[in-house]
């Protein structure tokens, strides 16, 4: 399953033009409660190029991708992924 994941983080890194700095499992699995039929979830920290960031109008930072693929019986449900710069600047309001 580990290989599948990645390819899938590739794919997002190419389609959506990002560079994915830190991806994990989350849900069930991460804290060790996972089932022998439980879902993969993965969550991920990514980079745009610079000039996404030098733009002026408002853009997307997060994404989103449900994913269905049944691999014997194991899924990835869900993969999510936040801008590097949400990420500092929720970290900023969240440690006021």
């Amino acid at each position: 399953m580990r290989k599948v994941i990645i390819e899938k983080l590739q794919q997002i890194e190419k389609q959506e033009n990002v560079r994915i700095l830190h991806a994990v499992e989350s849900g069930s699995r991460a804290w060790g409660f996972e089932s022998p039929d439980s879902d993969f979830d993965v969550r991920f920290i990514y980079v745009r190029p610079r000039d996404y960031y030098l733009k002026l109008e408002q853009t997307r930072d997060v994404h989103r991708q449900l994913c269905m693929q049944s691999k014997f019986r194991r899924q990835i449900s869900t993969m999510a992924g936040i801008d590097i710069s949400l990420n500092i600047l929720l970290q900023i309001i969240c440690c006021r």
